[in-house]
C-alpha cells in the first residue's frame, strides 16, 4: 500500500508549498517557511546522540514527506506532530474506502511485458539455423 498523502515535495524533498500558512514564496536556499516557520523538510523531532567523548547532540533526520515516524531513529517527524499528516490506520481506511470507487489500472508486470517482448524477438527472426 502505498501513503501518498504527504505534501509536493521537490527534488531536494522540500516542499513546494507551506501545508500550514500556503505559502508559496520559499526561496530556493531556504530551510523554514518564512511566514509561519515549518521546516521545509520533514525532520524528525530528534534524538540525543552522543560522541567518543560523551558529548551529547540532537540529530535531526530528513525524511520524505510522507513519513510520520524517522526511517533512522523511529521518532515521530514534524510534519507527523504537527497534523499534517494524518494517522495511518485513518489514512488507511480512506484509501481502502476509495479503492472500490477508484480501482488502480492494472499494469502489466514487468516480467510479463519482458516475455512478450523476447516472444515478438523470436517471432521476427524466422531465419534461425536450427
Amino acid at each position: 500500500m502505498f501513503y501518498s498523502d504527504g505534501p509536493p515535495v521537490d527534488k531536494a524533498g522540500k516542499i513546494t508549498e507551506c501545508p500550514v500558512c500556503n505559502n508559496e514564496e520559499l526561496s530556493k536556499g531556504a530551510n523554514h517557511c518564512r511566514i509561519c516557520g515549518l521546516s521545509l523538510a520533514n525532520r524528525c523531532e530528534g534524538i540525543e546522540e552522543y560522541d567518543g567523548y560523551n558529548n551529547r547532540e540532537m540529530a535531526y533526520h530528513d525524511n520524505p514527506a510522507n513519513a510520520r515516524f524517522c526511517e533512522i531513529c523511529g521518532v515521530e517527524t514534524q510534519f507527523f506532530r504537527k497534523g499534517i499528516l494524518k494517522p495511518w490506520n485513518e489514512v488507511k481506511e480512506l484509501i481502502e474506502a476509495n479503492s472500490e470507487k477508484f480501482p488502480a489500472v492494472q499494469t502489466p508486470s514487468p516480467t510479463d511485458a519482458t516475455q512478450q517482448a523476447m516472444m515478438q524477438h523470436i517471432d521476427e527472426d524466422d531465419d534461425l539455423p536450427f
